[in-house]
């Protein structure tokens, strides 16, 4: 029985008792076929005995049987058994997997922070298969607006310290020494261990018939290709990280000069994806409170 099949579950518990009872009268008539035959010392009378039990079993049970029973049911369930076969199969010959796979890859999507990758390298192969995910995103108006800045060795450092450097400038001057300290024990702990910085960038560019979208449209199709690049890093077993970055930073014009945005048009950075390795993968636990207290169905 399909246990996710609401209909043959109400099927079940609809002849539940009735089954247990029928399974009640069949035992206590064997226990007296079984006394009958050692009693009188004839097996006949037994195997009679027996027969009967049988018989009176099927009448009882039947008709409780051919109620709960339904073809209908039936139909359904070999319906949904063909259709998830052949979806399968359309799937395979498409390149594409099976929807509980694809299912179980999401369900799998977890953020490695720094701090836990390893330091082992990236390959450029597996960073260019992310940015080729990530150009499959959902896009209005075919704006395209996800931008990256892909960052290793060198340029990875000059981008840290100019972080740390903008962090100093833009805080507030009570609090900027010691937000300069906090930054500077990530620089020497966990940033070394990444192995790249995927920097997530939207550029405010017009789309079809040179209208511009709504910015939170282009937010939008960014995050996308960033859940793209995530769920592909997630199958490649790498440990990816979306930090929102130090905001100070982030947003001055400085980085926007170093990143190649053009501020004044409205582009911005979004954040920094960490890339890496990790041993402590499977040490990040998923969990969710059910989908059911944050759906309304409406007909």
């Amino acid at each position: 029985m399909d246990r996710a099949d609401p209909v043959l579950a109400r099927r079940d518990i609809r002849s539940g008792k009735s089954n247990v009872g029928a399974e009640m009268a069949m035992l206590g008539l064997c226990i007296v076929a079984g006394w009958a035959g050692i009693h009188f010392e004839d097996v006949r009378i037994t195997f009679t005995m027996f027969i009967g039990g049988l018989v009176t079993w099927g009448l009882y049970a039947a008709p409780s049987a051919i109620k709960g029973f339904s073809v209908k049911d039936l139909i359904i369930s070999r319906q949904k058994s063909v259709e998830a076969s052949k979806l399968k199969k359309e799937n395979a010959a498409k390149g594409l997997p099976p929807p509980d796979q694809t299912a179980s890859l999401i369900a799998a999507r977890r953020t490695i922070f720094p701090k836990d990758h390893n330091g082992k390298a990236v390959s450029k192969e597996q960073i260019q298969a992310l940015l080729d995910a990530a150009n499959w995103a959902p896009t209005h108006n075919l704006t395209e607006p996800w931008r990256f800045v892909v960052l290793q060795g060198e340029s990875k450092k000059k981008f840290e310290e100019l972080t740390i450097e903008l962090v100093g400038k833009y805080t507030e001057k009570d609090k900027a020494e010691e937000a300069v300290e906090r930054i500077r024990g990530k620089a020497s702990k966990a940033w070394p261990l990444v192995s790249a910085y995927i920097v997530i960038c939207m550029a405010r560019a017009p789309g079809k018939g040179g209208k511009a979208n709504p910015e939170w449209e282009d937010i939008a199709s960014v995050a996308m290709a960033v859940q793209n690049m995530y769920l592909l890093a997630t199958a490649q077993g790498l440990a990816p990280y979306w930090s929102s970055w130090q905001a100070v930073a982030r947003d001055a014009p400085e980085m926007a000069t170093f990143l190649g945005l053009d501020a004044a048009r409205g582009d911005r950075c979004l954040g920094v994806f960490n890339l890496g390795h990790s041993d402590r993968r499977d040490a990040y636990r998923g969990s969710r409170k059910p989908i059911a207290d944050k759906v309304t169905w409406m007909e």
